[in-house]
């Protein structure tokens, strides 16, 4: 029986494997060995080592137990791995593109064009194409860029999160309890919910707050 799935099953339904130049009989069918195989090709491994013994799988064991088009898959990632072992392979950077290409020159010719989107970008520092800028300058431009940008979403946060006191603007944040809120820095009373003054609130009535407040 298979020591994985525990079925009864005739010797025929068991896989020969020939790793590291020795054969040996298996415990694990070959649907089970099948689906273990195919968790490695979809994971883009290209060394599978035998699911008993450790040692590495040959070429002819994968292709004597997987399917024919899990056997392509595993062509493309044997593929993949060498074409990513050449050292001026480079993949193209737009976000829409999956293409990839040997570029010679390296970091003297840095400009690089793919050949199926036609996207540059620069091989030095592995950003989009800069013209006019160098490696650096184009980095410091882009932190400083980004810096920009968490700038102002950090001050939309803060204006969504919190509400400012209306006297001096400090943003106060209220945790819990009633929309009557005395501001910590300058002692102004007011409505959490609308800004209205609260010792207005409390002279007159509720129609002191804004229409659109819930306690109007």
């Amino acid at each position: 029986s298979c020591v994985v799935c525990t079925r009864d099953l005739p010797s025929e339904a068991f896989p020969v494997t020939d790793c590291s130049r020795h054969y040996h009989d298996s415990d694990v069918c070959k649907r089970c060995f099948n689906k273990y195989i195919v968790g490695h090709i979809n994971a883009g491994n290209t060394n599978i080592a035998c699911v008993e013994c450790s040692e590495r799988l040959s070429y002819e064991d994968i292709q004597k137990i997987v399917s024919k088009t899990s056997l392509s898959k595993y062509d493309k990632v044997l593929t993949k791995a060498v074409i990513e072992d050449e050292a001026d392979f480079h993949y193209c950077l737009s976000a829409k593109c999956k293409s990839g290409q040997v570029h010679i020159g390296g970091d003297d010719q840095p400009v690089f064009q793919c050949n199926a989107c036609h996207h540059k970008q620069c091989v030095a520092c592995h950003m989009p194409w800069h013209e006019g800028e160098s490696c650096d300058e184009y980095q410091a431009r882009h932190d400083e860029s980004n810096r920009d940008f968490e700038n102002e979403r950090a001050e939309a946060f803060i204006i969504k999160t919190f509400t400012s006191c209306p006297r001096c603007k400090v943003f106060i944040d209220k945790a819990g309890g009633c929309d009557h809120i005395t501001c910590s820095q300058c002692s102004y009373e007011f409505c959490y919910g609308c800004s209205a003054d609260y010792k207005a609130i409390l002279r007159d009535d509720n129609s002191r707050h804004k229409r659109s407040c819930k306690h109007y």
